[in-house]
This record gives C-alpha cells, structure tokens and sequence, in this order.
C-alpha cells in the first residue's frame, strides 16, 4: 500500500494539530482523495477508496486508473503504451501529446497556445487560475470556500467552523467557550485538558498533579527558609548552602506570598551579609595579596594553609567562599582551631579504604596459592 507521508514526502500538506494530523488544503484529517496522513480511506477505512485505489493510485493487483503496473506497463496490450497508444509514464502518445491535447511543454496541438479550445490548460485551469468546476489549485472557489464550504481558516460562509465554533471561540449550539461536551474552540475543557486527557504541555492529570504537589512543596521550603532566616533560626551561611534564590528574590517572593513585615525587614538585614558570603574566593589573588599579623610578626599564608583550610571548611560542612576561607586560615595561623584534625567521617572513609585495599591483597594471595597447588598436583 502506498503512503503520501512517507513515499511521496507530502509532510508539508499536513499540520500537527491538538494531536490530529490536518491536510492543510482541505482543513480536515484527509486528503482531497479521501485518504488520511497514514494511508488510510476515510470511508473504506482501508489503504484503498471505493474504486479501488491506495493513495498512491495503484489497485490490489499493482495497476493504476489506466490499467499500467508500477514499471508503466499495460495490462492489455503488454507494453508502454495502452490501446489508445498513451503510455504508461506520462500520459502521451507517439507524438508527444496526452489526452488533453498537451504536449511536454503545455502547448495544446489544436489552439497552439497554452490553453485549449474552452480555455483551460494542460493541469485544467483557466487564465483566472481556477478549474471547470470553479476551484482553484488549492480547492477553493472565488469566494475562497473549498467543496466542503470551508475557507482556508476553517470556517464556512456563516463563519462557523467544523467543531461549531465561530472567530471569537463562541460554540453555536451552547452560545458559550465550551461545546455540548465542555470543550472548548481549541479542544481543552475548563481544566486545561484536552479530549484525551492531556494538557497543552503534554502532560496528563497524574503528571500535572506531581507537579502541582512539588511546586507547592517547594513553595513551603522557601516560606520555611524566609521565616527561620529572618528570625535568626538559620544563618546566612546555611541558607545559601540549602538555596540557589538570592536573598533579593527571597524578599521578593516574601512580598508577593504576604509574609509578615517582620520577616520581611529581617530578611533585609541580610541583603549585604548574602553579597559577602558568596564571593567566591580566588586562591591566586589571596595568597598574591594577603600578609597578616599574628604575634606582631608578618605572615604569608602558603598554597598549603589554604588548602587545608578549605578542606576543613567541607569536611565540617560549612560554605566555601571568599571571607570563611580567610578567617579559617586566619583563625588557624593564629592557633585558634586545629584544622590538622579530621572529621569522624573523614577518619571512617580512610579505614573503610584500608580495609578494601587489605582484602584486595588477601584475594591476590589466595589466588597465587591457588595457581601454586595446582602446579605441584602437576
């Protein structure tokens, strides 16, 4: 069976719309033939119409409207040409012309011009662009209304469209923005679901409800952050660490959820306190530039300092950043904390390495013996 989507490469006569696929020149789901963007007879819902033929002009047994098989030979007479002597590729006689009248370059054998003695040309239209029945190439008449009485927006001369809906999404029959079956001129019901359940983002109920519950989860996250920020429950350190919103959208969304103006001022408090604790902190530019003094005396803070001090920092949890970086180093140059000391997990992941990297070797030696006893039983 022959298919228009996939064998004539018709994609541009189609349009993807509210899930249904719409044959731009008649505005339905078929063709002008009948067929629809897989193939499929609207009446006969077969690959083949009530003649007989696919889509693609060929009969169960592989033979067009004027008896030619796919390799344009005749059935009857058994070669290119049929028993009125046109053949089978395109549609012309010995002399070059077809059963118009029409030669290869559109020139009618009796009026020697481009149109036939009534007027029409080799592809059946007039000087107007229109055929004997009055449609134009598209399928639309002067008035612009195809066979079906619809104009090329989908609606008839009373400006109703197939659904029933008029240009401003009023239904004819309800006189609302919903037809008899709730749905409105666009194919969604009043909850923003279409025929089939899913939403204009492609979601279904289940989908869109998950969502739904996230969003609020995290709109709960966030009130909970701006009221223990605020009340001095969380540090600004913590804060940043739990949050990718700064505290200037913090405050915003404060506002527009009406929280408190005590939340709101406390949370102010902290609009220059959130501009320091996420500086990133540059080890090039600090160990270049910074010298302290501790006990009177100057010191530079080595590659090492730094390094361990930021390990420190993560190792306890806490926000790596421009100023916890410097007051660790400082604080540890000055004795104040002993950064040398690893955290209980860090202690745990070295042993459980140690342990791993011992029974690794162990494995190894079992099979070595392995290999030995099997030699000396050889």
């Amino acid at each position: 069976m022959g298919n228009k989507w996939d064998t004539l490469g018709r994609r541009s006569e189609w349009d993807l719309i509210n899930g249904d696929w719409i044959n731009k020149n008649t505005g339905t789901r078929y063709d002008k033939n009948g067929f629809d963007v897989t193939g499929i007879h609207k009446d006969t819902l077969t690959g083949y119409d009530q003649e007989g033929y696919d889509n693609s002009g060929f009969d169960k047994d592989g033979y067009d409207r004027y008896g030619f098989d796919k390799k344009r030979i005749h059935r009857d007479t058994l070669t290119e040409y049929d028993p009125d002597g046109y053949d089978g590729w395109w549609g012309l006689d010995k002399d070059g012309y077809d059963r118009k009248g029409f030669n290869w370059d559109g020139i009618h054998k009796d009026t020697k011009g481009k149109y036939d003695p009534d007027g029409f040309d080799k592809d059946g239209y007039n000087i107007e662009g229109f055929d004997r029945d009055g449609f134009d190439k598209f399928g639309y008449d002067r008035e612009g209304f195809n066979k079906d009485g619809y104009n090329g927006e989908g609606y008839n001369r009373e400006g109703i469209n197939r659904a029933g809906f008029d240009k401003k999404g009023i239904h004819k029959d309800t006189l609302t923005e919903y037809d008899p079956d709730g749905f409105d001129k666009n194919g969604y019901d009043k909850e923003g679901y279409n025929r089939k359940g899913i939403d204009k983002t492609g979601k279904n109920r289940e989908e869109r409800k998950e969502i739904q519950n996230r969003q609020r989860a995290m709109w709960l996250g966030l009130r909970r952050k701006a009221e223990a920020l605020a009340k001095g429950e969380m540090t600004i350190e913590e804060y940043i660490m739990k949050s990718k919103m700064s505290i200037e959208e913090l405050i915003e969304f404060a506002k527009k959820d009406n929280l408190s103006a005590d939340v709101i001022r406390g949370l102010r408090r902290f609009i220059k306190p959130y501009q320091v604790y996420t500086r990133p902190f540059s080890k090039k530019e600090y160990l270049f530039s910074t010298t302290l003094i501790i006990d009177e005396k100057e010191v530079k803070p080595t590659e090492q300092d730094v390094d361990m001090s930021i390990e420190y920092l993560k190792a306890n949890g806490s926000l790596v950043c421009d100023k916890t970086v410097r007051d660790t180093v400082r604080r540890y140059l000055k004795g104040e904390i002993d950064i040398t000391q690893r955290s209980e997990e860090t202690v745990k992941q070295e042993l459980i390495e140690r342990i791993e990297k011992q029974q690794g070797i162990i494995e190894g030696q079992k099979a070595e013996i392995s290999r030995l006893r099997s030699i000396k039983e050889l």
